[in-house]
């Protein structure tokens, strides 16, 4: 009597030594078998040495904030000065969070350079 692609003889030999009755490791096989066939298309068999690992490429922005496209520090530093005057948080922030900190340097530096602060 066929019991899969094993005999009963050959899942003796197989769980002999699990500690598991003969019967026991032969429904645990059964139902691992049954669950295979179920996820056929989803659950793949891996084999950790064959795959090779995939490597991101490096950003070329290490920051969380990209800089942004169509930067002009003096053109951003007049803008922030009136901001500034009308008390407008919204302008400022709409402009400080679309720069990196690279551009933010440059903004303080030009501000600085105008005011002589």
């Amino acid at each position: 009597m066929s019991h899969g692609p094993f005999e009963l003889e050959d899942w003796k030999t197989i769980f002999f030594g699990s500690g598991l009755s003969v019967e026991t490791a032969f429904k645990y096989s059964l139902k691992m078998s049954l669950f295979k066939r179920f996820f056929k298309g989803i659950i793949h068999d891996r084999h950790p040495e064959d795959e090779t690992p995939k490597v991101k490429p490096k950003p070329k922005y290490h920051g969380t904030v990209t800089p942004y496209p169509h930067f002009d520090a003096s053109s951003d530093v007049s803008v922030l000065q009136s901001a500034i005057q009308s008390k407008d948080e919204d302008v400022i922030v709409a402009i400080l969070v679309k720069r990196n900190n690279e551009q933010r340097q440059k903004i303080k530096a030009v501000y600085e350079a105008s005011t002589g602060e």
